[in-house]
């Protein structure tokens, strides 16, 4: 598993040693398990080259479609093998006609579920955010938007 790391390429069995951080951007492709008390969760991610791994740590809310870069550590656990001990995480813009269309069709937005996502997505591709942000009247291109 090679994973585009910010900081550096390694090969994919040569993990960097615990303590040395790292960024790593990724996809979640699903969330394992989620600890509303503690926000502690662990969630299964795809990098930006297609490998996927497990990340734990403080990823309350983090939700599937959602791209973020972590900020983490390598870890082996004696039971579920390695991870990426996360520390901190941004939300990264989706940049594919896929993860934006993900990303819209995820409920975080009201009245925007997949489908509606999907035809939004077809009629401004690359650019759907930038008229979401900078031209909302546009929306009303698309079939089914309302005022």
């Amino acid at each position: 598993m090679s994973l585009q790391m910010m900081s550096e390429e390694r090969h994919p069995l040569e993990s960097p040693p615990s303590h040395e951080v790292t960024k790593v951007e990724a996809t979640v492709v699903g969330v394992l398990y989620s600890n509303e008390d503690s926000g502690w969760s662990a969630v299964r991610c795809r990098s930006r080259s297609g490998d996927r791994f497990t990340a734990v740590g403080p990823l309350l809310g983090v939700i599937e479609g959602d791209e973020l870069r972590l900020t983490a550590r390598w870890q082996r656990h004696p039971k579920y093998g390695e991870q990426l001990e996360v520390t901190s995480y941004v939300h990264v813009q989706p940049s594919t006609l896929e993860g934006i269309k993900r990303f819209l069709g995820s409920g975080r937005i009201r009245g925007i579920g997949p489908k509606m996502a999907g035809r939004i997505v077809r009629a401004f591709g690359l650019d759907t955010l930038e008229v979401i942000e900078h031209e909302p009247e546009r929306l009303r291109e698309v079939r089914g938007v309302g005022s």
